[in-house]
């Protein structure tokens, strides 16, 4: 087999994963989707989610819900990030239900969906402080009473998001500013709310220790179940498999080099400044990958003895001084963060190994 990068996709661990957050929300009445956005919609992944217990996909890109929805037709799916005016319709072909924050949006979907003789359901976010996508709180009851007029349209629950942006973690006041919009619209206006979509990976510690509110009954989650790992503090869920995903690649060069550059120090290729410290001659190798493959984002190297040092657009350079035989043509693997996993799925130069172990 050609030794080029590549991705190992272990498919019986993301199931586990899936199964295990899914089963401890269940016990809590929450319904779990599972987010693939991370792998670009791969069927795979959003299989081994399935099979994990997870009620449905959600992905952000209308394109990874096409791809989703042909090798998984009867499958639920949820966009969780509006296209774009220009593929409203292909988002309403293909998903059966979507997160929405904008009226003029919302208005374009009604006439879509009516021409089309459906009934498009769609989850209105509120904001919640994370100060991404979201109704103001001002705003969002008018905004729900004008959705619940349009024709072509149903109201299929209320959510909010919190992390992604600014890191705003959830918390028992903003998890009840959504339950008491749901009540405020069901008591005062007479819009019912069946969903409440207060959490992702990161309301999961609020499940595990029961401080969630009662009456949040759904979440989107990708990062816990593709790695694994709490979006809070990027350790380790306890219950969770994190080597779910491991890249491997191939050593292009080992040498004997100063830690400490030679010459004047500007910006290298991605506008980054270093201050560099002195640890006296290192053995380096470099591999061929680069930040065009992961986005310079966080690698974890799993050999003993390895350390990256930073990386250009094709070469990263790893310290390799502690490690007692190394030689070009050797494999270093490395479990990627959630950042480089996005790179990785979307590289053409990365090949993609799916396992999975009885």
């Amino acid at each position: 087999m050609e030794n080029t990068p590549y991705i190992e996709i272990h498919l019986d661990k993301i199931e586990r994963n899936a199964n295990y957050l899914s089963g401890i929300c269940r016990k809590n009445g929450i319904d779990v989707w599972g987010v693939t956005k991370s792998t670009l919609g791969d069927p795979e992944v959003g299989k081994a989610m399935l099979s994990g217990g997870c009620v449905g996909l959600a992905d952000s890109r209308v394109e990874n819900l096409e791809r989703l929805r042909k090798s998984l037709p009867d499958v639920k799916l949820l966009c969780i990030r509006p296209p774009g005016l220009s593929k409203l319709e292909r988002m309403i072909d293909v998903s059966d239900v979507s997160l929405q924050s904008d009226l003029r949006i919302i208005e374009e979907i009604s006439k879509i969906a009516i021409s089309k003789n459906k009934k498009h359901r769609i989850i209105p976010m509120v904001e919640l402080g994370d100060l991404r996508e979201g109704f103001m709180p001002d705003d969002f009851l008018p905004a729900l009473m004008r959705i619940s007029k349009l024709e072509g349209v149903e109201i299929g629950g209320i959510g909010g998001v919190l992390t992604c942006l600014s890191g705003v973690a959830p918390s028992i006041e903003n998890m009840t500013v959504l339950l008491n919009f749901a009540r405020l619209a069901e008591n005062e206006f007479g819009i019912r709310i069946d969903k409440i979509a207060g959490g992702a990976t990161n309301t999961i510690p609020m499940v595990i220790d029961s401080t969630l509110p009662q009456g949040i009954n759904e979440f989107h989650v990708g990062e816990g179940i593709v790695l694994g790992m709490d979006v809070l503090d990027r350790k380790p869920i306890p219950g969770c498999e994190t080597d779910t995903f491991v890249l491997g690649a191939e050593v292009i060069e080992v040498y004997e080099k100063p830690s400490v550059p030679t010459g004047e120090i500007t910006q290298n290729v991605f506008g980054h400044s270093h201050d560099f410290v002195d640890k006296g001659m290192q053995k380096r190798a470099i591999i061929n990958v680069g930040g065009q493959d992961t986005g310079n984002s966080l690698l974890t190297p799993i050999q003993d003895g390895v350390t990256l040092i930073d990386a250009s657009s094709d070469h990263t350079v790893c310290d390799v001084t502690d490690v007692c035989e190394i030689s070009v043509g050797d494999t270093l693997r490395f479990v990627p963060g959630y950042g480089a996993l996005l790179h990785l799925m979307d590289s053409a130069y990365i090949e993609k190994r799916y396992i999975r172990k009885l």
